[in-house]
Parts: structure tokens; sequence; C-alpha cells
């Protein structure tokens, strides 16, 4: 993969760390979309708080953040596939400054509607849409208790707004965190 260099002005990352930082979170950290929202953050010396299911990618990215930009990422090794995997994460917050949680962490499979076991769909309304909503919740509520501004970023798809076929389950838990972001960025104004 290439190398994600970002130029940042001094004063932007003052601004930015001022209004979100020291630290961040980022659920689905490890690769993808998260892993580029992790190299960006670093860039800006944010601290970051890792959440992934995939350890040994989750731990080399952590490691050359801290060798490349000098910050300190913590790392929760975690299936959102469990029940309080919020909780969890929440606990891990505790005594760290947060301003910023990017859900990024997503279930997603390819075969037609009728073709997913419960399971399957069990994952997908536990991972996108449950462990999301409770977690923006209580990150919300970290956010008021604290008198502080902050972002919560949520990742929705084309396919949440189109329902496609064969990705049923996943377009329409993607539209609920399309529906869900539009109705916090009311609700915490």
């Amino acid at each position: 993969m290439k190398s994600l260099k970002v130029k940042i002005e001094k004063n932007s990352i003052v601004t930015f760390l001022n209004k979100y930082g020291p630290w961040a979170l980022v659920v689905g950290a490890a690769e993808g979309l998260g892993e580029a929202y992790t190299k960006v953050l670093a860039a800006r010396k944010m601290n970051i708080i890792l959440v992934d299911h995939q350890a040994d990618k989750m731990q080399a990215l952590a490691a050359e953040m801290g060798k490349e930009h000098g910050i300190e990422c913590h790392q929760i090794h975690l299936d959102l596939k469990d029940t309080e995997a919020h909780s969890m994460i929440m606990e891990a917050l505790k005594s760290l400054e947060v301003g910023l949680l990017i859900y990024n962490a997503a279930k997603s499979l390819i075969k037609p509607f009728i073709k997913y076991n419960p399971e399957e769909i069990n994952d997908f309304l536990e991972i996108n849409t449950r462990q999301q909503m409770l977690l923006v919740h209580a990150f919300s509520q970290k956010l008021v208790k604290q008198e502080r501004g902050g972002g919560i970023l949520l990742m929705s798809s084309l396919a949440g707004l189109i329902g496609m076929q064969l990705v049923s389950p996943y377009a329409a838990t993607k539209a609920f965190a399309w529906n869900l972001a539009e109705g916090l960025y009311h609700d915490l104004k």
C-alpha cells in the first residue's frame, strides 16, 4: 500500500486539536477507510484509540503511526458482534480526553437475501446498527458531561441510498447510519 503523505499547516493542526483532540476513537481502524482516517489523524498529531477485530493489522498500523508521527496509539482488539462491545470501548475511554469518534466498522457480504443465515443477519444488526447507536449515544453523553464540543463521523455508503441487490442487509444498515447521522446533526447542535 502506498504511504499516505499529508501536508498540514501547523496552525491548522493546533485548531484541529483544540476542537477535537487530543484523542480520537476510530472503530474499524485496521484497513481501508479506517486506516486512512487513522493516518490523517496521526498526521494532525492526534493520539488515536484503534478498535478492530484484526489484531495484527491494528498493531502494525499503531506502530507505524507512533514511529512516523510520534503519537500515542491505544489498541482495543474487539469483535463488535459482542453485545457489550460499546461498554468495553467506553470503559477504555474513561481516563482519556476523546473528542472525535469515527465509526467506520461494518459487516458486508455479497449474496442474494434469501441465502443469508440468521447469524449473518444478526451480525449486520449488531455491528452496523446496534453497537453504532449505543456507542454514539454513550460518547455523546460523555461530551455533554464534559461540557465540550467534539465530532462524530458515521460512515454510510451509496448502497444505503439506493437499496442495492445482493447487499440488501448492508444497504439497509447503511441507510440507518445515514439517517442516524442526519438526526444527530440536529439533536447535538
